[in-house]
């Protein structure tokens, strides 16, 4: 049953250098070599190991294929990791349990739906988040994932009423993976989500909060994973409701959420040849920084980030991306100075004098 749709998807891969084909998710002007002939017994085992539900072996038979990517370049490295998730998605669909109760494990990460406080009150916002305990050495993604992969999507069912806002997304890890850098987590992150109850509620039965989670999870290759997840929690009308046993992880999460900019910082961004340089004036000497970009083709997420002192804040000078095709009006992105102290950037991006 799955040997057809597999053969369908993967055999156009295999194609003589400078035939590439269009892949989904993959802009073509990425990819610079195709798969070489001598991945093609690769192949083939990869096919047999999917067509026979055997996922492990499959992962480490991909692994082998994207060694050989090593050979040629990071944009067929790219490729091969999402060329490669459509295969092993069907083959997680068709051999996954999924029972609705949380927490639940996967291949290489266990997830669960949990909630800062242990009741909801009508008309009260709540704290619900996203938990993954991921097997060591494999990450997941940031909103804006780097270099290869996707960030985690969800998909709410809500009981009547109630209102999910957008995930908020902490500060990330720069994940280096030889000419490569992700953006992203590893060991454990959480995925904070706003709900909002409705001033209506009645009754006093629990309340069911259900969720499908879909992430990749990469250390060579990534690997895309799914979870249907679920909480309930009961309903408390009146009084200060009680702090949940994972309260201390929300607090720790939250300090890594970005804020605004204090309105006495001064943050400028100038356009230079090859690269942008951002200025953040903070009042005091700054020992380090590190900058993620919001949005993809920004910059080079893989060049190092020039770090120059200034007596009032901290300079950073980042190379522009090749795939950036037209000037920048404005960067954004998240700047980090240290533990605590992450925030938003969003400036207009100025022409330099030099």
């Amino acid at each position: 049953m799955l040997a057809r749709p597999l053969q369908g998807r993967l055999s156009p891969f295999l194609l003589p250098r400078g035939r590439c084909p269009r892949l989904p998710h993959v802009s073509a002007s990425r990819i610079v070599y195709c798969l070489p002939h001598r991945a093609e017994s690769t192949h083939r085992k990869i096919m047999t190991l999917c067509t026979n539900h055997n996922t492990r072996s499959a992962t480490r038979a991909i692994a082998d294929l994207v060694e050989v990517s090593r050979r040629n370049n990071a944009a067929l490295k790219r490729m091969l990791r999402r060329a490669y998730a459509t295969p092993l998605v069907l083959l997680s669909l068709a051999s996954g349990a999924r029972d609705g109760t949380s927490p639940v494990s996967s291949l290489h990460a266990k997830t669960e739906l949990i909630a800062e406080k242990d009741s909801i009150q009508p008309g009260q916002n709540s704290w619900l988040g996203l938990h993954f305990e991921l097997e060591s050495g494999w990450h997941i993604y940031w909103i804006n994932p780097g270099d290869s992969g996707e960030p985690p999507r969800v998909q709410w069912l809500l009981p009547t009423g109630f209102r999910a806002g957008s995930i908020q997304w902490p500060a990330p890890q720069r994940i280096e993976d030889h000419s490569l850098v992700d953006y992203g987590y590893e060991g454990e992150a959480l995925l904070m989500v706003p709900v909002q109850a409705p001033g209506s509620l009645a009754g006093t039965e629990p309340v069911k909060f259900e969720a499908t989670v879909k992430w990749l999870v990469c250390r060579e290759i990534c690997i895309p994973e799914r979870a249907d997840l679920a909480l309930s929690l009961p309903v408390q009308r009146k009084g200060a409701r009680k702090q949940s046993h994972w309260q201390e992880l929300f607090t720790r999460t939250r300090a890594r959420l970005p804020k605004q900019v204090p309105n006495d910082w001064r943050v400028t961004a100038l356009s230079e040849k090859d690269r942008f340089v951002l200025n953040i004036e903070t009042g005091s000497l700054e020992p380090q920084a590190t900058f993620f970009p919001l949005e993809p083709n920004q910059i080079e997420n893989a060049s190092p980030q020039e770090l120059g002192r200034l007596a009032r804040g901290v300079r950073l000078k980042l190379r522009k991306s090749d795939q950036l095709l037209r000037p920048l009006s404005r960067l954004k992105g998240v700047v980090e100075l240290g533990p605590g102290r992450v925030y938003l950037i969003d400036v207009p991006v100025l022409a330099s004098n030099s």
